[in-house]
């Protein structure tokens, strides 16, 4: 099965998806298929630029949970390509930015909050069964907020 997020039609509604969110402060576009939306911001591991993803999480105590599905997908994301990359990035939920640290989680809580992911939205048990590879499951876990003014 071909990836999804490398369908041009896919690539350009995640980026207006990205615009909407971005322009809102969070406010328009901060949920999708019954999920919580943030933005993830990285810097590209081959280009050095800032990248901006966005991505359903869940919250699991102080951490933003989020899965590098890559609509099930054999090769990951490159979002979770350039995070491995990295120990520190920061992501902006409902108009906030919050400087988080990455912690990918070992296979039985990955399995767990997979899991979690699949109850809300049945998508990701198709992309669990459409690919071989491990699909990880990365907490986002809070340095620091620091509050925008709006």
């Amino acid at each position: 099965m071909p990836a999804l997020t490398r369908n041009p039609a896919i690539k350009l509604i995640w980026s207006l998806h990205r615009w909407i969110l971005q322009a809102s402060g969070g406010r328009i576009g901060a949920r999708i298929v019954g999920l919580p939306v943030l933005l993830l911001y990285t810097q590209g591991r081959k280009t050095g630029r800032l990248r901006i993803n966005p991505l359903c999480y869940l919250r699991q105590d102080t951490a933003y949970i989020v899965v590098g599905s890559n609509g099930g997908a054999d090769t990951h994301a490159d979002w979770y390509l350039n995070l491995r990359a990295q120990q520190q990035v920061w992501i902006e939920v409902n108009g906030t930015r919050i400087d988080v640290k990455v912690r990918q989680l070992a296979r039985a809580e990955a399995e767990r909050n997979y899991q979690q992911f699949a109850k809300v939205y049945s998508g990701y048990a198709r992309y669990k069964r459409r690919t071989k590879r491990h699909i990880p499951v990365i907490a986002l876990e809070p340095v620091k907020t620091v509050s925008s003014e709006r």
